[in-house]
């Protein structure tokens, strides 16, 4: 299929499932699929901050979106999808990858599970709308809200490059 085809289809997102749920994230944020073996789990962290693992050498931290999101959350079975904004990246807990697609442009976004803030909007797959999740906005919430001690976190692969 041509550039050209993929443009006129619509956006091109990389879909994933959490906690029963299809999401979405902008193909332009989305760095690689990932297996997490090792992490580190951090005393006193963020309660939607699972841990932190090595990604060729850079530290990057692996967030449980299902918790921003207000919605039940999963044991994390070590399936994440690596997504980067701000010059940030973020390894995102999912169920599973479900690929990359193009989709028709949706409608404004919808609050669900009180998740306003994470959503960009939202995507159209068939009859079923798919919310796409604000990335830039992820990884602002591991910098704005303070963890219940003075632990410094360490920050994901390019904090402080610009």
């Amino acid at each position: 299929m041509s550039t050209s085809a993929l443009d006129q289809a619509g956006t091109l997102a990389c879909l994933f499932e959490m906690g029963g749920r299809v999401f979405a994230v902008e193909i332009t944020q989305a760095r690689e699929v990932r297996a997490v073996e090792h992490y580190t789990v951090v005393p006193l962290g963020l309660p939607h901050l699972i841990g932190m693992t090595s990604l060729r050498g850079a530290i990057i931290p692996i967030v449980d979106l299902l918790h921003l999101l207000g919605l039940p959350t999963c044991a994390y079975t070590g399936q994440s999808l690596v997504v980067e904004a701000l010059g940030v990246r973020v390894a995102i807990a999912v169920d599973r990858v479900l690929g990359v697609e193009a989709l028709e442009e949706g409608a404004d976004p919808v609050l669900v599970g009180g998740a306003m803030e994470f959503e960009r909007g939202h995507l159209r797959r068939g009859d079923v709308m798919i919310p796409v999740i604000d990335v830039a906005r992820v990884v602002e919430s591991l910098s704005r809200q303070q963890a219940p001690s003075s632990v410094e976190m360490p920050m994901g692969a390019g904090e402080g490059e610009g």
